[in-house]
């Protein structure tokens, strides 16, 4: 947030994760009112109402900032009351990640959330105007609130064409990384669970870490230092009270978790046993009903939390695996968490074979190595190889079998199905 600090008055239940969003762009919060009861009109009781202005007036706020998700009538009538701009959590997250968006397809993002969230705000504006009242402080500016709508739509509906043509590049990119036989694995979680310090750890790549929340808006790729070709993906961290609009208009990043072969859901253990088990479930009903493979649990921060088994045990009956328990800042468990994401990825089929020790076999063998898993290999007057690969490899590996004049020992029959 660029110029003065804005002095805020939040509207709040108490929920610490709502002062954390607020923290994050740096509002300067001169009051806080507990919202214990609502209603329809305003979201805020008639008291609050009263105490937000009485506080509003006398701390010369700039803003008041509801954790709640609120009706365009709600919120129309509390800008009217307050006369100051009013933000509900669903615009304040739509200010941290304008804040946030570094790349061209982020920007495009954000700014069609942002539209898609003004849409119904407009149209209660445009019903306001009718009925004679003044409009709301969020207009569009130098045009009528009718004519804003409409560039409102046009701005979508450019926007989305523009979001569909980097997606199709991005399946394109995909596609090829198929080709060439690498897997992608995406690493997903709540935000600051620590998604960017664990592809630091595990890829040496430099990423900037922040602690703060929704660093990353945009996917970043790293290849994982292995014999298999694995590709390691950071993608957008969530939060809980994400409404529709949002997850759709993020839905090009999102895809990289949708289609990747191993998922790792990362889940931060210096939260408490209950933050674990909310913010776990908010990541699985955004994301996973789509996934395609396979969800590996990893509970991270080990080194600074407690009750570790305890959130083990949460995380295990909400995902059904048992979680790999890392610090990826302290590099804890690295080792195995690559171990677990071999083994996780899904290769299809198993090959055991015994090839004649010739120049034949070597390209085979290259192949292997390229494109899938070898278990063992042992040389002597013939190589025995196991390997596993996946069953879009196995025309080509059948093919080179047969140009090697290999054979399959002791499974009756060759390649079988994991």
């Amino acid at each position: 947030m660029s110029g003065d600090v804005k002095r805020a008055v939040i509207v709040w239940d108490g929920d610490p994760e709502f002062l954390e969003l607020v923290a994050s762009l740096g509002y300067e919060v001169v009051g806080r009112v507990l919202l214990t009861e609502t209603n329809s009109r305003h979201h805020l009781t008639r008291g609050k109402v009263e105490e937000v202005r009485t506080l509003v007036q006398r701390e010369g706020a700039d803003v008041v900032i509801v954790d709640a998700a609120l009706k365009s009538s709600q919120w129309f009538n509390l800008e009217r009351e307050f006369r100051v701009r009013v933000l509900d959590k669903v615009n304040l997250i739509l200010e941290i990640f304008a804040d946030r968006a570094r790349t061209k397809e982020a920007k495009l993002q954000v700014e069609l959330a942002r539209l898609k969230y003004e849409v119904p705000r407009v149209r209660e504006m445009i019903h306001r105007e009718k009925m004679g009242e003044r409009a709301g402080f969020m207009g569009g500016g130098e045009y009528p609130v009718a004519d804003y709508y409409l560039l409102i739509q046009r701005r979508i509906r450019k926007i989305r064409e523009q979001l569909r043509a980097l997606a199709e590049k991005r399946e394109m990119m995909r596609q090829r990384r198929e080709e060439l036989g690498f897997y992608i694995v995406s690493i997903a979680g709540y935000t600051n669970s620590g998604k960017s310090t664990l592809l630091r750890a595990l890829t040496g790549e430099e990423v900037i870490i922040e602690g703060r929340m929704f660093s990353t808006l945009s996917t970043r790729t790293a290849r994982l230092p292995t014999k298999v070709r694995v590709l390691l993906t950071d993608t957008v961290g969530l939060v809980e009270g994400l409404p529709a609009f949002m997850i759709e208009a993020f839905r090009p990043t999102f895809e990289e978790v949708y289609h990747a072969d191993l998922v790792l859901l990362l889940v931060d253990a210096s939260d408490p046993v209950e933050g674990v088990e909310r913010k776990t479930r908010a990541v699985l009903e955004y994301l996973f009903p789509e996934c395609e493979g396979k969800v590996l649990p990893v509970l991270n921060k080990v080194d600074v939390a407690d009750d570790v088994e305890e959130k083990a045990r949460v995380v295990r009956m909400l995902v059904g695996e048992e979680p790999i328990q890392i610090s990826a800042r302290k590099g804890h468990n690295l080792d195995a968490l690559v171990e677990a994401i071999i083994n996780s990825i899904p290769m299809e089929m198993s090959y055991d074979l015994i090839l004649p020790n010739a120049p034949c076999s070597q390209r085979l063998l290259h192949y292997v190595y390229e494109h899938g898993l070898v278990e063992h290999v042992e040389y002597g007057v013939d190589i025995h190889l196991k390997f596993r690969i996946p069953a879009r490899y196995a025309s080509e590996v059948e093919e080179l079998i047969s140009l090697c004049g290999g054979s399959y020992s002791g499974n009756g029959g060759g390649a079988h199905g994991i």
